[in-house]
């Protein structure tokens, strides 16, 4: 197993990545960013959601720095493919 990064050079059909129906691989996402429908839908809290940054707002400082810790770690979790934010150390996130 090698602990370095490699450079490989690749061609991406950016065009084919926006089309999928389905979810663009974490590492290709950056090359075809979507656009996304749900984002107006999240910024107004549709249906009398809370948006995340409306729920964060309204915790505590330190409540706040938790749930932002817990958000980052299961994020990176699920791009690492682990199966839950436990396997994410919160130095690590």
């Amino acid at each position: 197993e090698r602990g370095e990064a490699t450079v490989v050079p690749l061609r991406v059909d950016t065009a084919a990545l926006r089309t999928r129906t389905d979810e663009v691989p974490a590492l290709l996402r950056a090359l075809a960013p979507t656009v996304r429908r749900a984002t107006a839908a999240a910024t107004d809290g549709a249906a009398g959601e809370e948006v995340p940054a409306q729920r964060l707002a309204a915790l505590p400082a330190g409540e706040r720095r938790r749930a932002v810790l817990q958000l980052v770690r299961s994020q990176v979790a699920a791009v690492l493919g682990h199966g839950s934010a436990e396997a994410i150390g919160p130095d690590r996130a």
